[in-house]
């Protein structure tokens, strides 16, 4: 094919052209997430943060050794076989963030959303009858999860790649989590679970037309048109529960890592000076990323009224991308002849690289107590001690604003009769609140190009709290 080379009178249209096409593909990233709109933000899940049932966040999101509704289908699979019959739940769950920056007005616009959160836990366990009883139990488990105005199904937001960003707790975790699981007890002291967590994926692409006749060098105002489909990315979970001791259980639970990849070819057609320019610029970000995770869990049963609970688990936030949009010109043609090598070489060495975040692996504790009042009346607590993946951030390109994070949580479990009539056996009634404390830390930044110049001071805390209801068919 022939490689096309502009006549002398025209080189000032080709420079022009190579600015005009370098500021589109910076603002492909950003405007691409602003079509989004219907997905609008992930890099935890909301189940790791704010718990899935009230029992379980009441209790510091404890739950790989015990648990007696849905909610293992996502702690631990493997506990689903301590149903002994159907169980049906369904709750609400809402925070409110106060996360607090120190820094120049021009820092705080830049810093990415934390909105309230609204979710819908709903869900089920219902374990095997006859020769299956006591040996096969199945669950199924839905967060619906957003902010006031509209519910996530998954989550599009890429900010600039190094704006300052809280990464594990803004609005990139309201989405929509769907769990399912199977236990099996194939001996008395073991039980084993597998699961799925399904995230939706939004493969697609777009088209994207601009009329730089009037540009002015400032900005564009392109029309685009997206095409976009819906898939799962599925995602294993495995446990197993080991039944020791009649006050004893020991469970092991394995979450695999959720990242789901936003990639569209891109095709771009520029008009200009009579020219009509073709450009392929593909447009990759991580739409929704939850580390690996591997945690061990012990429940002990002290007494007939107190349970205690302790979980460490493991987080391989090491393995953490980067959650900014990366780009790359593949091809660019002008009335339909290739451009030559080594302008495209020369546009494509001027794009943005997004830094590496250098995250490291964490080790989460979690401590819990439920205690019995009476048969119809508990009281829970917890405390849980989150350590920061993220490096300090001072002399960096990048501005991730999370620091350590102390979450202290308490609840109530209320029993009574269904005063409808419909449930035979009591209705369960849980409360929690949680309250999410987040050390201060001070960020330096000598660059005076980057977004977070001078510095700033992050900290703040989010209160968390719902309810969930229980019922036994």
């Amino acid at each position: 094919m022939k490689i096309i080379t502009l006549p002398q009178n025209l080189a000032g249209v080709h420079r022009h052209l190579i600015r005009l096409i370098f500021l589109l593909s910076q603002l492909l990233v950003y405007w691409t997430a602003g079509l989004i709109f219907f997905c609008p933000p992930v890099w935890a899940s909301p189940l790791d943060v704010y718990g899935f049932s009230s029992r379980h966040a009441a209790r510091a999101n404890t739950g790989t050794a015990f648990s007696d509704d849905y909610s293992g289908v996502y702690y631990n699979p493997a506990t689903l076989i301590l149903a002994d019959r159907p169980i049906f739940g369904f709750g609400f769950i809402y925070s409110n963030p106060s996360l607090l920056t120190e820094a120049a007005p021009e820092v705080k616009g830049k810093i990415s959303k934390t909105k309230n959160l609204t979710g819908f836990p709903i869900g089920f366990v219902l374990p095997f009858s006859g020769k299956l009883k006591g040996r096969v139990s199945i669950g199924f488990g839905l967060l619906l999860a957003g902010d006031l105005n509209r519910t996530y199904f998954a989550n599009g937001y890429a900010p600039a790649m190094n704006y300052p960003q809280f990464v594990q707790v803004d609005q990139r975790i309201y989405r929509t989590a769907i769990n399912l699981g199977i236990a099996v007890k194939p001996h008395r002291l073991l039980s084993l679970g597998l699961g799925l967590h399904l995230i939706p994926n939004s493969p697609g692409t777009m088209q994207i037309k601009m009329d730089a006749a009037n540009y002015s060098g400032s900005g564009v105002s392109p029309e685009a048109s997206l095409n976009w489909n819906w898939v799962y990315h599925l995602s294993p979970i495995a446990g197993l529960l080991l039944d020791l001791h009649p006050r004893w259980k020991i469970g092991l639970a394995f979450r695999d890592e959720v990242d789901t990849l936003l990639d569209i070819p891109v095709d771009t057609i520029i008009t200009m000076e009579g020219l009509e320019v073709q450009a392929k610029i593909p447009l990759k970000t991580h739409m929704n990323y939850t580390p690996r995770q591997l945690a061990l869990g012990a429940s002990f049963q002290a007494s007939r009224s107190l349970n205690t609970a302790l979980d460490l688990t493991w987080i391989a936030w090491s393995r953490f991308p980067s959650p900014s949009g990366e780009i790359q010109i593949q091809e660019v043609k002008i009335m339909g002849q290739p451009l030559d090598q080594e302008k495209l070489e020369e546009i494509q060495k001027n794009l943005p690289r997004n830094p590496n975040p250098d995250f490291h692996d964490t080790l989460v504790p979690a401590l819990s107590a439920e205690y019995s009042l009476r048969k119809d009346l508990q009281i829970r607590g917890g405390y849980s001690f989150i350590p920061t993946p993220v490096p300090d951030q001072s002399y960096r390109a990048t501005n991730f604003l999370d620091y350590h994070r102390h979450l202290l949580t308490a609840g109530l479990g209320i029993s009574f009769t269904d005063p409808f009539g419909i449930f035979s056996r009591p209705v369960r009634l849980d409360l929690h609140l949680q309250e999410h404390i987040f050390q201060n830390r001070k960020t330096t930044k000598s660059d005076l190009s980057n977004p977070g110049y001078p510095g700033y001071e992050t900290g703040g805390s989010i209160l968390s709290g719902g309810l969930s209801f229980r019922m036994e068919l």
